[in-house]
């Protein structure tokens, strides 16, 4: 177990366990046409994904590193609100992973991208994909 799900453990996870009962409770007291009663809904329905960072420590715990990340891309920002669909959504989150990547490593996401068509569009060798991957690229 990681360090950081032993203290997820520890501190969260009886926050966690409190939360989801007391949810429960407030869709009791609220009128069902309640736009809160709908947000409650929302999140009890995805309970597994929402509390997954408790057994998995390679999970952030919320997600502002990402939206910290996307927020300086404006126009992609906008669009991603309508990505149109859920093949959409995910293919703006790995162009958006890619860009998060290439920061993280001190490369300059256009070169990276640039640079990466070309080698696929010169039949780069599949059996090598690692070698496109953000923290190996050389410019």
């Amino acid at each position: 177990m990681f360090r950081g799900e032993l203290i997820r453990q520890r501190f969260s996870r009886p926050i966690v366990e409190a939360l989801r009962p007391w949810l429960e409770g407030c869709l009791q007291q609220l009128s069902s046409t309640n736009e809160l009663t709908r947000h409650i809904r929302y999140g009890l329905k995805r309970w597994a994904g929402l509390t997954r960072f408790l057994t998995d420590g390679w999970l952030e715990m919320d997600t502002n590193v990402v939206e910290n990340a996307i927020r300086p891309i404006p126009l992609t920002w906008q669009n991603m609100l309508f990505a149109g669909s859920d093949d959409g959504a995910k293919t703006w989150a790995r162009i958006a992973s890619l860009i998060g990547n290439c920061r993280l490593n001190g490369i300059n996401p256009e070169a990276y991208i640039a640079a990466t068509l070309r080698k696929i569009l010169d039949q780069h060798m599949q059996s090598d994909i690692a070698a496109l991957m953000p923290w190996n690229f050389r410019e």
